[in-house]
């Protein structure tokens, strides 16, 4: 054992050394068991897939109105009740650890948040979250414990039934029955994926399991590899511009292409770990990517046991490349083409292709946006999928200066032709408008490449902030545009994501689509210096529902958008 190490969480983990497994003695209600030993046909696979479940309203203390939705089974205890770790069967040291941990991050404050998330959790529902800065953390503590002891429990249960069939074997009675009350396992080791932006955001992460498993108090946790961890996800980065305003997301090492395993063992947290033989699979998106195999996905047996999906600052990830998430899930729970565990020990619903159904998700984000919509909503969770209504306030009192909001609806017949369309109105009704110091903020690249290849051939007076402009460019175009010898400016949103540089001189500024970040639309029009009442136009379509709740609040976004106006204005002084 530890020695003088309180409460190491490792000990919980059953290897074939043999530690006893701790649970807290209480009435415990065990959500793990039937959540993967679920019995499940295939007309109850067809109706997850069409979500035939009618959504049903949740209310928890501390978070926002939730509603329930797919799915087909339903968790032995209450959603609509803040049930305990305790009465879940969370292991007594995690649990310890965990409230350690909190006491430190938190001090005395009572976390109602956490107390009604960490519920949500343990009864392995589908979640979509919105996290803030204050929040971040305290949802990081929350899904790390949520993953430990989903391992811890997975590991005891296959050394258990190790040991059942073994005396079994040796008294001569291993029957039908008990081979297939055995079946246990996926067809690979890994069960918990954590997809984060940055190696940073790993670097907290594993400060955070550390914590978790040895206890906050303990200094010489066993870590192995940790000075090559250190030194791969644990440097700085060097700052390129003066940023408009300081925050998190400036520090730390923000390295894009990263993956580790992470293995739990009786004695220690086993970093680099082959992902075939870890138990926990910390990856940014391009990084698991390329070893799933790219598009022809040869390696994607490394995901096909996946029982816990996380992903988190999914509002990151969004400003990365986020074509990486559904191929990643799209891989997610393809049967190997050749099995090498013990097939009897792999669970029958592996077996039958229904592993989707026995994962659970979970999407952490800033905002809303369509995209993790469209993740959520195409998970096969059989316990469905749990989804918060949107605050009703918006963003508009941050606004700093007098300012005139024209709204422009552009009417499209179906969301394949709203590219089309947004860019024929800007050709013909905004474009012939533009004056001097007039910027172009633009979300999506290849409206931008659109954009720029229109002004080059029209001759416009213009230059260009981009994602992939070199420094010495973007400092020549900001120049140029200051001083008037360019008329305009193009900015796109993952420039401004990732440099936030102060673009001074706007004048008029024009939003070709909402921003997909909300705070953006408030971080540009505060960045102008209008000589009177700032003019800024906006293009939306009905397609932009989710952008224009986030900027404009729920109630103003909903008429907004049903209003049967072409132009609409915002006047603030």
């Amino acid at each position: 054992r530890m020695g003088k190490r309180k409460h190491p969480v490792e000990e919980e983990v059953i290897e074939d050394d043999g530690v006893e497994e701790k649970v807290v003695k209480t009435d415990v209600i065990d959500e793990f068991t039937p959540f993967l030993n679920v019995n499940l046909t295939p007309k109850d696979v067809e109706s997850i897939k069409n979500r035939t479940r009618k959504a049903s309203k949740l209310s928890l203390p501390g978070l926002p109105p939730a509603s329930l939705s797919g799915g087909i089974t339903l968790p032995k205890a209450p959603l609509n009740e803040v049930t305990s770790l305790e009465t879940l069967g969370y292991t007594e040291a995690l649990l310890k650890n965990m409230k350690d941990l909190l006491q430190k991050e938190f001090g005395e404050e009572k976390v109602e948040k956490y107390e009604s998330m960490m519920s949500l959790m343990g009864k392995y529902v589908d979640i979509a979250m919105l996290t803030d800065k204050e929040k971040k953390k305290l949802h990081k503590i929350g899904y790390c414990t949520h993953a430990l002891n989903h391992v811890i429990r997975t590991r005891n249960t296959v050394l258990k039934n190790k040991q059942k069939l073994s005396k079994a074997s040796e008294k001569g009675e291993v029957s039908e029955e008990l081979v297939e009350s055995v079946r246990d396992q996926g067809f690979v080791r890994p069960t918990v994926l954590i997809l984060l932006p940055y190696r940073r955001d790993v670097h907290r992460l594993i400060e955070i399991i550390k914590d978790l498993m040895f206890g906050v108090d303990v200094s010489k946790a066993d870590i192995v590899h940790k000075a090559r961890f250190e030194e791969e996800f644990g440097q700085g980065i060097v700052k390129t511009f003066e940023r408009l305003k300081e925050d998190e997301d400036d520090d730390g090492n923000r390295d894009d292409c990263f993956r580790l395993g992470v293995a739990l063992s009786n004695k220690s947290l086993k970093l680099y770990a082959p992902f075939d033989k870890a138990d926990i699979l910390i990856c940014s998106p391009l990084g698991l990517r390329m070893v799933i195999g790219g598009d022809s996905g040869r390696e994607s047996y490394l995901l096909s046991s996946m029982q816990l999906a996380v992903v988190d600052e999914a509002d990151i990830l969004l400003q990365q490349n986020w074509e990486h998430l559904p191929l990643i899930f799209n891989t997610m729970h393809t049967q190997p083409s050749k099995i090498v565990t013990d097939v009897s020990r792999v669970r029958t619903q592996y077996l039958d292709g229904h592993a989707a159904s026995l994962c659970q998700t979970l999407l952490f984000s800033s905002h809303r946006h369509e995209l993790f919509t469209a993740l959520s909503m195409g998970r096969r969770n059989h316990r469905g999928f749990v989804s918060f209504r949107p605050s009703s306030e918006g963003l508009l009192t941050q606004i700093e200066l007098r300012i005139c909001q024209e709204l422009h609806s552009i009417k499209c017949e179906d969301s394949t032709t709203q590219s089309d369309a947004r860019f024929n109105f800007f050709k013909e009704k905004i474009a012939p408008t533009l004056t001097m110091h007039t910027a172009i903020f633009i979300p999506s690249y290849y409206d931008y490449v659109r954009i720029r290849n229109l002004f080059k051939k029209d001759t416009e007076s213009f230059v260009q902030c981009h994602e992939y402009a070199p420094q010495n460019k973007i400092t020549r175009a900001r120049d140029l545009f200051y001083h008037g010898e360019k008329k305009l400016m193009v900015i796109t949103e993952r420039f401004h994501h990732f440099n936030r540089v102060n673009i001074r001189k706007i004048q008029r500024i024009v939003f070709y689509q909402p921003p997909s970040r909300p705070s953006f639309y408030i971080d540009l029009i505060n960045m102008c210096q209008p000589e009177g009442r700032l003019q800024s136009i906006l293009l939306f379509t009905q397609y932009d529902r989710i952008r224009m709740e986030n900027i404009f609040g729920l109630e103003m976004g909903t008429a907004i958008l049903k209003s049967e106006k072409a132009v609409q204005a915002i006047v603030s002084e």
